[in-house]
């Protein structure tokens, strides 16, 4: 599809297969996403007063709050190298860091 594209550089000069391979990769990222919220959700310990209380929006918080948490670890790292784009050994071990 897109590869081949690029291959006869269709649509090469406004990026659009580039465009479309990323979005569908935003698309993966999302639907996993989505899907640890539900898993986390559903072996949740909501109804046992633990830490966060006994209310299931405890839980739809936590996850809220751990998605935001990862898109300002990705947007940190993507500026640090932004800067640094000439040492790959950087990119590796905060790539590493943050897959954690």
């Amino acid at each position: 599809g897109c590869v081949m594209l690029q291959k006869y550089g269709l649509g090469v000069a406004k990026g659009i297969p580039t465009l479309l391979l990323a979005c569908s990769s935003l698309d993966d990222v999302l639907a996993i996403t989505i899907f640890g919220i539900f898993l986390s959700l559903s072996f949740s310990n909501a109804g046992d007063g633990g830490l966060f209380g006994d209310s299931i929006w405890a839980a739809i918080g936590l996850s809220v709050v751990d998605v935001l948490g990862r898109i300002l670890l990705g947007l940190g790292l993507g500026h640090i190298l932004k800067f640094h784009p000439e040492k790959p050994v950087l990119a590796f071990c905060l790539t590493l860091i943050a897959s954690v």
